[in-house]
């Protein structure tokens, strides 16, 4: 079964010292993919310990934990012999044995930093310019916005929640109708749409805004479900 699966297989023995101890591991056997990813022909590893293929016996106390009557375990090592991000899954497979099963996640690893360090930057900037940004959902009124956006509102932090009809509602009055008609041509226009307003700014105050909306999301007639801006 396990030969034609896309994750890599290995089985495995473990090997005990004298007093019992979980010392080192033998590769039993592994499927074509074990060989693929890791760049390691079958003929190479079947029946060797594993300190031979590898330099050093990797994760051998979580191995043996699951051997020796532990339950399955599921984690995510860096590997630093081959530069690999993988996906491990442990089993048992019988008394001081087991296997594992894994894939190599290393890109989606980069691409997840790659996001976080953009968005870091992302924020950094908004910040530095005094800028925020929001994500409304047109359908359920939601509102999700950039960490730094309570603080431009003078929202006290970790408090601040709002959605479409409450941004309304803190619109400064004789700003209301002409920021309404701004709004309502970005929904038919699809924008981007300058709006200029005034706003509640903390408890008693207002401040100057300008936002700039665009519909990023229509259903299948055509109508507006997602504004960012």
């Amino acid at each position: 079964l396990y030969s034609s699966m896309t994750e890599g297989v290995a089985l495995h023995e473990l090997v005990l010292d004298e007093g019992g101890q979980a010392v080192d591991y033998r590769i039993i056997d592994v499927n074509s993919a074990f060989e693929s990813i890791l760049g390691m022909q079958r003929d190479a590893v079947v029946g060797r310990l594993a300190s031979e293929v590898y330099g050093q016996v990797p994760y051998l106390s979580a191995f043996a934990g699951v051997a020796q009557g532990g339950a399955p375990l599921r984690f995510q090592p860096f590997f630093e012999p081959l530069n690999k991000h993988f996906s491990v899954s442990v089993f048992s497979t019988g008394p001081e044995r087991f296997a594992t099963v894994f894939e190599d996640v290393t890109e989606r690893v980069r691409a997840l930093d790659a996001l976080k360090a953009s968005e870091e930057h992302t924020r950094l900037a908004l910040a530095a310019s005094n800028q925020g940004w929001f994500d409304l959902d047109l359908v359920t009124g939601k509102v999700a916005v950039s960490e730094n956006y309570p603080e431009l509102i003078g929202a006290p932090p970790g408090t601040f929640a709002t959605d479409l009809a409450g941004w309304f509602a803190s619109i400064h009055p004789d700003d209301a109708d002409s920021l309404r008609q701004r709004f309502d041509a970005c929904l038919r226009s699809g924008g981007p749409e300058t709006m200029a307003y005034r706003r509640r700014y903390g408890a008693d105050g207002w401040i100057w805004m300008e936002s700039v909306g665009k519909i990023v999301e229509r259903d299948a007639d055509g109508r507006p479900l997602r504004m960012t801006g």
